[in-house]
């Protein structure tokens, strides 16, 4: 059992470490030699990227984010599946683990012990710890971030209802499960989903002034501006 305590601590630690690699800020330093931090909108993820950097630099961007996320979610619910054959306690379970190992992951996304704990808004991560979560979450938030964003091309736009979808899902899928579960899962999906909107609080303020811009630009947009 001691060793089962271990690995779960480690899968902990790990987490937030794997979480704290901030691709937008090594692939813009590989790319240009200058820190993504610096210029664009100052964000440290995917889409300040595509805008300042380029496109493949951005798309390469979104999916190691995507990927750390799974990896950190994943170490959560192997480490602590591994010690739930030796304790019986009512929240101690594989995919409880994937919540808490997952929520570390994003939270070391959005504050990076290696980059002065500036780091990004969380929604590419957030997509991969939901990967090992629930497919059934990620399809919903595929769906609410492609609907809106096809139609106004407004990727904040996206990223805000997907927050809200996936709380909304996490707890619709969660329901069966026993009671001390279903609280842990949606309070962590709680956490997750307030640290995105809380580090898209610039851009619901924009949305709601209505000056948030979309990804590309319109060519009649390119013209007057």
């Amino acid at each position: 059992m001691t060793v089962a305590i271990i690995y779960a601590v480690l899968a902990f630690i790990a987490a937030y470490a794997i979480g704290s690699i901030n691709f937008a800020i090594i692939i813009s330093n590989i790319w240009i030699k200058r820190d993504i931090r610096k210029f664009g909108s100052g964000n440290a993820g995917a889409t300040n990227v595509v805008r300042s950097v380029g496109v493949v630099p951005g798309i390469l961007t979104f999916v190691m984010d995507f990927i750390k996320g799974a990896v950190g979610a994943y170490l959560g619910y192997i480490a602590f599946g591994y010690l739930a054959t030796f304790v019986d306690f009512p929240i101690l379970s594989a995919l409880n683990g994937a919540y808490l190992c997952g929520t570390v992951c994003q939270l070391g996304h959005i504050f990076p012990l290696f980059f002065d704990f500036k780091g990004g808004k969380g929604v590419a991560t957030t997509g991969g710890i939901l990967l090992i979560l629930d497919w059934k979450i990620l399809v919903v938030c595929l769906l609410a971030f492609g609907i809106p964003f096809a139609i106004t091309g407004i990727i904040s736009l996206g990223s805000c209802i997907t927050a809200v979808a996936m709380l909304i899902s996490a707890i619709v899928f969660s329901m069966g499960a026993p009671l001390p579960d279903f609280i842990f899962r949606v309070v962590m999906a709680a956490v997750m989903v307030g640290a995105v909107l809380i580090r898209h609080r610039d851009n619901i303020i924009r949305l709601a002034k209505g000056e948030e811009k979309p990804i590309i630009k319109k060519k009649n947009e390119d013209k007057n501006g």
